[in-house]
């Protein structure tokens, strides 16, 4: 494994942690929270799939990925 793998799976530790810090948080205070607050527990629950996604090499995801940035397609 080269230095900048390590880098990187060590980044995507560290953000999964703080989705799920945030997750915990947002549950905590729930009482305190404003119906908009969803936003962020959704995007939250998104950037966990992706990260998942992503370090197992899922390659649905990737195709998905690779379909969403194609600006050549005609849905674009």
């Amino acid at each position: 494994m080269e230095d900048k793998d390590v880098f990187y799976f060590v980044l995507m530790g560290l953000l999964a942690m703080f989705c799920v810090v945030g997750i915990i948080t947002f549950f905590k205070n729930i009482k305190h929270n404003y119906w908009w607050r969803w936003i962020y527990l959704f995007g939250g629950g998104y950037v966990l799939i992706d990260l998942f996604a992503i370090a197992t090499g899922l390659e649905f995801w990737h195709d998905l990925l690779m379909k969403m940035f194609d600006v050549t397609a005609s849905y674009w």
